[in-house]
């Protein structure tokens, strides 16, 4: 009686049953949920926990653990009265591992062992989630567990339905990522030529930033294992440099993009500071201490976000036009990621829109930014245009006062070379008559002659190209 009264808590919850093949199944408000927090319980030493009761009913319609070391464990026991073969799906595409057993009395079967450690190529079906066979024929009945662990926030949306089914629903989910990454990818080449054009840093920290951010999805999409790195698994315990990227990039491109140098000068040690807790948060990602580098690094970007929006309005209030237009922006993708916070902790549904409202919300502040560059480009234009106008007008100025002057000293050396020959004139017909008035004469013919070689020397300096 009493191994009966403790084995009660393993067969309290009744199983999901499974009838209709074109239905997707929740599974996760039929599990039951075990904390492992030495991470090294075998599957024995688990169920002997379930038979003493310490599984707990789990509430959550999308499982969220948050942050934490611990492995965790579900049971769940589904029935088949479908005539199709069944498969789960754990839809999130960043595990570090997970494995999957059935059990029958005293037996168990393991399904599947996978996880970003392992080749993708391992993978049953070759997706960005992670899909598996039950095992569970129709008409069959069958208990699981599942084992799973991450560095990351555990978030596990789990689905049990045919193969159809998924191929269905994830085909639409597919068709979005990809144009997602085709706009992220095609504002990254705009951006790139503009800053072949122009050479400015602004535009090379934006199309960083827009490179590292299209990485940073891409990682957490799943796509980037099956179609970047592949087999190197070892790289997935560097890619918090994705996130650590998107942070710094954003904040130099922030700086020079509003002007905070020159209009908010004490901003720039707010700007390393934040720059310097990002790098510290990615060094602890790669120590043993890789919990608290991604919390930290989860600090650091509501941080750097809160520190952006009251930049934009700082810099708005003091007369900058496209401040109020930036902190709009940059408005637009701190309510998307809002979005997709609550959907993680269960106050919003998951769906298509909530689950990729970040993306959503990044697609749209990449286009209005790139919007707000060509309007800057456009600007920078128009005040190079109206200051070589300028330089041209004032340039036909110099060429008519040069030429005014270059006539004036025309007629004063005419009339000076008119003068120099009348008294030459005198003096020769007074060389015979009054050889003591010559000196004077001679004296005037001297100072018109270097009268006339200032006024040579002013002609050519009025008609030097350098001069303006």
């Amino acid at each position: 009686m009493l191994f009966l009264w403790c084995t009660t808590g393993v067969w309290a919850q009744p199983p999901l049953v499974l009838e209709n093949p074109r239905q997707f199944y929740n599974i996760s408000l039929h599990a039951a949920v075990y904390e492992d927090t030495s991470a090294r319980l075998s599957l024995a030493a688990v169920r002997r926990a379930d038979s003493a009761g310490r599984f707990a009913p789990n509430t959550q319609a999308l499982i969220n653990f948050g942050l934490r070391k611990s492995a965790v464990w579900l049971r769940f026991t589904l029935q088949n009265r479908t005539a199709e073969a069944m498969l789960i799906e754990i839809g999130e595409p960043v595990i570090d591992s997970l494995a999957l057993f059935k059990v029958a009395g005293a037996n168990h079967a393991a399904l599947a062992r996978a996880g970003i450690y392992r080749p993708f190529d391992d993978r049953p079906y070759r997706t960005n989630l992670f899909l598996h066979d039950l095992q569970l024929p129709p008409g069959g009945t069958g208990t699981y567990y599942l084992r799973v662990q991450n560095s990351l926030p555990l978030v596990l949306p789990l689905r049990a339905a045919p193969l159809h089914a998924f191929f269905e629903y994830n085909h639409i989910s597919d068709m979005l990522q990809g144009a997602y990454f085709g706009l992220m990818l095609a504002v990254a080449v705009f951006i790139f030529f503009i800053y072949v054009l122009f050479s400015t840093r602004t535009y090379l920290y934006y199309l960083l930033y827009v490179l590292f951010f299209t990485g940073f999805f891409a990682y957490h999409k799943g796509i980037s294992h099956e179609y970047l790195w592949g087999d190197a698994v070892w790289f997935n315990r560097y890619t918090s440099v994705f996130a650590t990227g998107t942070y710094v990039f954003a904040l130099l491109f922030v700086h020079r993009f509003l002007f905070a140098k020159y209009r908010l000068p004490i901003t720039k040690w707010f700007k390393w500071g934040l720059v310097l807790l990002t790098m510290l948060a990615f060094g602890l990602t790669l120590t043993p201490w890789r919990v608290a580098g991604v919390e930290l690094l989860h600090l650091t970007a509501l941080l750097i976000n809160l520190y952006i929006l009251l930049l934009g309005v700082a810099v708005s209030i003091l007369g900058y036009r496209l401040g109020f237009y930036f902190t709009f922006v940059w408005g637009l993708l701190t309510a998307s990621a809002t979005v997709f916070v609550l959907q993680l902790s269960n106050m919003l549904p998951s769906n298509h829109l909530t689950r990729n409202a970040m993306q959503l919300g990044s697609a749209t502040e990449v286009i209005l930014l790139s919007f707000a560059i060509a309007y800057q480009i456009n600007k920078y234009r128009a005040e190079k245009e109206e200051a070589q106008s300028e330089a041209i007008r004032q340039l036909k100025a110099n060429e008519q006062m040069r030429s005014r002057i270059a006539r004036d000293l025309h007629d004063d050396i005419g009339s000076t070379l008119s003068s120099i020959a009348i008294l030459s004139q005198v003096a020769q017909d007074r060389l015979a008559q009054k050889p003591d008035n010559i000196r004077q004469l001679m004296a005037r013919i001297s100072d018109n002659s270097l009268k006339v070689q200032d006024a040579m020397s002013d002609i050519v300096w009025t008609t030097r190209p350098d001069k303006s």
